[in-house]
């Protein structure tokens, strides 16, 4: 399995856009998009990040076996999580990578709470 496929596999099993995740490494979908197509590659950087963000190694991201994405998605906490969250806790889920604590605490209170319409 090529990276490219590998990003797009990951992103469309967490139910995440192309743009939330070009917004959370600050890019613009367009550059992502690059990526899920080997236009271009992530920075070392941005893999490190993506990493986190579903939970599966570098390795693994970058021309690992199929099976072992699937055995590395099965055991991902962070996947786990975005399998049963709805959009307000995927949102939280991509903000926590750009936030010291105190602002993604925050951040988290204020999403939670009941909106007055």
């Amino acid at each position: 399995m090529e990276l490219n496929e590998a990003l797009k596999e990951l992103r469309v099993r967490a139910g995440l856009t192309q743009k939330q995740v070009a917004d959370m490494l600050a890019l613009d979908r367009s550059s992502y998009s690059y990526y899920e197509t080997s236009k271009s590659l992530p920075t070392v950087t941005s893999l490190k990040r993506l990493s986190t963000l579903y939970g599966v190694s570098m390795d693994t991201m970058m021309g690992g076996h199929r099976d072992k994405l699937e055995e590395e998605i099965t055991r991902s906490v962070p996947m786990q999580a975005f399998a049963v969250s709805g959009q307000d806790v995927r949102e939280i889920l991509l903000a926590a990578h750009n936030m010291d604590k105190e602002s993604f605490e925050a951040f988290v209170r204020s999403t939670l709470q009941p909106h007055n319409d």
